[in-house]
């Protein structure tokens, strides 16, 4: 302790006056309240400053070093603690600390006699290469002894730099002072002082006591005084004892770096949740005061998966509502014991760093940040940082973030989007994502959402959000996916318990394959496993996978009845097995593009072996060319699929009845709102479909056609037809993804060549019968139609068809708008449906319909 007989932080902006420092002042100045060196830009400089000083014995000195080089033995610097001339450039009597040696890091004492120095200390703290920001405390009593102490993160949480030293060579100072020496001309600017303080050091007269106790395993604990510990007393272990039949430690020793910490390992091991008391006795200060006897708690703990878990996240932090701009991540502990995080390690994308020594209190929270990010946290409890976590390092639309133990095991995984925030007033950034119910912690996106906070997030406390939010949804068996003849993965529709899984005789497939023959659990979200099967997979038969009802999701929710999926081998999939059904390219606004694929086969395909694109028409090549699965993704026949980069997205503006029947890939080709191409390629960029859209084939009397899609109205019919194309229904939300669409027609043919379906028709975009099909079947090729529709005044309303080849079958749509882009009245039609051939053959029909609506 001392009170303080000197003191700047240059917070006045001045270093002349208050204290006043001399020397080389055109050298130095004032940047942002540090002090800072300013030349001269010449090799082999020696800079100095000093001010004025009188404190030696019973002193206490400490200040802040701040280098953005790496020091040399040439390039390094001293604070002059005492000295007796005012000149440090020259010869004079006293001690300084050195920062900047040949061969170590470390911090050291010197003595100078005239010219002549002697080193008398070396440190224990390894301060790093380079960009050393650390503060020094250094004490000396009465007799001499001097005492160093640090920081290297700049803080006030001191470590003795080992045992102290005597020398009381020098006994008086007239100088307290900065030097800078420097061989490279580039380094005149880039040395920094700040918080000088030098006050009278009071005599420790209070015992010393215990602070925490971080239990390492079942036979170690490491004890944290709250001073630094005499060596002898606190490596006696008969200074220590645990109740409950542990006794006395096998060993005890005190920490090599941090002097206040104590390493205690014990013979018998400690049980698992079980509550123990650790007493000490007789345990000294480096000042010789005397605990004689103090107990503290502690339960042995192993933590388990999810015993801390992510519990919010800013990942966006910019523009700011009113929290600091930085990224940051916060952790909350679930059970009722402190947890140590030292060791364990956070993966964000494929980065992984690991945690520093930082305790998590039960029933509490942690907030990890970049270290540039502190200073702006010191309001907040509990926060620490990690190198290499910038305030980019979170990508904004989403990731995949890791916790795991010092052991390497899983704690927690989540992967988050950005459709988490749920509202499109805070996707833009400057909110945090916040779970609502941390027991719940597989919860995904049903669990999380946009902080409510006014400040935009709540770091360090209980979140704006919190809630009950139990999972009781059952899980279901998704799909299985076929990686050779002889492995399948099998996938969840949730996160599963990794231990309800975990042997083969929780799967069975059927057609004499029996159980698999060996497992593996996909991690780091366990929402699916790797089978290796016990015989071949063979091809042209439909397999059938079973999953033990016992299996559970993270919640304990048993599989649901869907506890099955069919597999088999796929084929090559032929132009027109698997056909564009549905388009959206102009998005609501935070939406996203998605593709609808149905497969009008009779084969099994996989996803993997295709792409999505577009073309360049120009250069008649395929462009942008997109994976869309890279594991093997099965399309039986008859199923719909949505393809988009954010199922989570589309279902918060679309309704379907199949929301697993979606492909998240990684990106879409970039399809214009209005137009533009749409191709599904195989691996040769051989189009298996292609479709030329563009906003005229919407229905005309929509007053925008942002978040429409285009339907197709059935998949027998050409692609490119652009009657076989309609603007999906009002009814549905304006889309249909992974489900039949809200326009789908079947033609009905009758006897006649040339029928009509369906007898009324009302084309008010509802889903209900909103086109008229007309459909044409002739018994043989080569005719060409003109096909016009009239009034009941014989009057014509459009003139659908001009002189178009035909096949000897087919199907026109007419969605009731005219030739003039309006809709057509309530009413009776008359379709005049002529062809003729080159051969002077000419036929006509004429058909009746009647297109109707709602009176109003």
């Amino acid at each position: 302790m001392s009170q303080a007989q000197l003191t700047d932080n240059f917070s006045d902006g001045d270093f002349t006056q208050n204290p006043t420092w001399g020397g080389n002042d055109t050298s130095f100045t004032i940047n942002n309240f540090f002090l800072q060196s300013n030349g001269p830009n010449v090799a082999g400089s020696k800079i100095y400053l000093s001010t004025q000083s009188t404190s030696i014995n019973q002193t206490e000195w400490s200040f802040l070093i701040d280098l953005k080089f790496n020091p040399t033995s040439t390039t390094f610097t001293r604070v002059y603690l005492v000295s007796n001339s005012i000149n440090l450039s020259g010869a004079l009597n006293g001690y300084y600390i050195h920062i900047g040696n040949t061969n170590d890091d470390f911090i050291k004492l010197y003595k100078q006699t005239g010219t002549t120095t002697t080193e008398l200390f070396t440190g224990t703290t390894s301060l790093g290469a380079s960009n050393l920001k650390f503060r020094v405390k250094v004490t000396r009593d009465n007799s001499g002894n001097w005492h160093i102490f640090s920081d290297k993160t700049g803080g006030t949480n001191y470590t003795s730099e080992g045992a102290s030293i005597n020398d009381n060579t020098y006994t008086t100072t007239n100088y307290f002072g900065v030097y800078c020496e420097y061989s490279t001309a580039s380094r005149y600017n880039l040395y920094y002082f700040d918080d000088f303080s030098i006050g009278t050091l009071i005599a420790d007269t209070i015992p010393p006591h215990i602070q925490s106790i971080n239990v390492v395993n079942a036979n170690r604990i490491e004890v944290y005084f709250n001073e630094t510990v005499e060596q002898l007393s606190v490596e006696n272990t008969l200074n220590y004892s645990v109740d409950l039949g542990i006794g006395p430690p096998l060993a005890a020793q005190r920490d090599l770096i941090d002097s206040k910490k104590v390493i205690v390992d014990f013979s018998s091991a400690f049980t698992q949740g079980l509550n123990y008391n650790l007493t000490v006795y007789n345990i000294k200060d480096i000042a010789g005061n005397l605990l004689a006897t103090q107990s503290m708690g502690f339960v042995y703990n192993v933590p388990q998966m999810y015993d801390v878990v992510f519990n919010e996240l800013m990942v966006d932090p910019s523009p700011p509502v009113s929290l600091p701009e930085y990224e940051y991540v916060e952790l909350y502990n679930t059970t009722n014991a402190a947890i140590n995080l030292q060791g364990w390690k956070l993966k964000y994308g494929s980065t992984e760093k690991t945690l520093p020594s930082s305790v998590i209190p039960a029933d509490s929270f942690i907030v990890i940040t970049t270290p540039a990010a502190l200073p702006f946290f010191s309001s907040y409890s509990n926060v620490i940082s990690i190198d290499g976590l910038s305030s980019t390092s979170l990508t904004n639309t989403g990731s995949t973030l890791t916790l795991s133990d010092n052991n390497g095991s899983l704690i927690h995984a989540v992967t988050y989007s950005d459709a988490w925030y749920k509202d499109n007033n805070k996707i833009d950034g400057g909110w945090s994502l916040e779970q609502i119910d941390p027991l719940n912690p597989c919860g995904g996106a049903d669990n999380w959402k946009a902080s409510t906070d006014i400040s935009g997030g709540t770091p360090g406390r209980s979140n704006s959000v919190k809630g009950n939010n139990i999972d009781i949804i059952r899980p279901d068996v998704l799909r299985v996916g076929i990686i050779d003849s002889v492995t399948i993965e099998v996938f969840f529709s949730e996160s599963m318990l990794g231990n309800s899984m975990s042997s083969v005789s929780s799967f069975f497939v059927d057609n004499d394959i029996g159980m698999p023959l060996q497992l593996t659990q996909q991690y780091p979200m366990y929402a699916s496993v790797i089978l290796k099967l016990s015989s071949t997979v063979q091809p042209f038969i439909k397999y059938k996978l079973t999953v033990d009802t016992l299996i559970t999701d993270c919640s304990g929710n048993r599989i649901s009845a869907k506890n099955f999926a069919y597999f088999g081998i796929p084929q090559i999939a032929l132009p027109n097995d698997i056909v564009i059904n549905e388009v959206l390219s102009n998005p609501p606004t935070n939406g996203v593009d998605y593709v609808e694929i149905y497969n009008r086969s009779n084969k099994i395909i996989d996803l993997k072996n295709l792409r999505l694109t577009t073309k360049d028409t120009l250069l008649n090549e395929l462009t942008s060319i997109k994976v869309i699965s890279t594991g093997s993704y099965l399309i039986f026949p008859g199923d719909y699929l949505a393809l988009t980069t954010s199922a989570a997205k589309v279902l918060g503006f679309y309704k379907t009845p199949n929301p697993q029947n979606f492909v998240t890939m990684e990106s879409l080709p970039g399809f214009n709102n209005e137009n533009g191409i749409v191709v599904l390629a195989d691996l040769a960029n051989t189009a298996i479909d292609l479709f030329i859209y563009n906003e005229n084939m919407h229905y005309p009397l929509l007053t925008s056609f942002k978040g429409v899609s285009f339907e197709r109205i059935h998949y027998d019919r050409p692609t490119n037809d652009p009657s076989n194309w309609h603007s999906a229904a009002a009814s549905v939300g304006y889309g249909t993804p992974a489900y039949q669409n809200s326009q789908f027609g079947v033609a009905v043919a009758g006897d006649d060549p040339v029928s009509l379906s369906p007898d009324i028709f009302s084309p008010d975009n509802d889903g209900h019968n909103d086109v008229l099909n007309i459909s044409y079947k002739f018994d043989e090729p080569g005719f060409v139609a003109n096909v016009m529709i009239f009034d009941a005044a014989g009057r014509q309303v459009i003139y659908l068809i001009k002189n178009e080849l035909l096949g000897t079958a087919g199907v026109f749509s007419w969605d009731g708008i005219t030739d003039g882009n309006q809709k057509a009245t309530m009413g009776i039609y008359i379709v005049f449906f002529e062809v003729y051939d080159l051969s002077g053959k000419v036929k006509s029909y004429k058909k009746t319909t009647v297109l109707g609506g709602k009176l109003n």
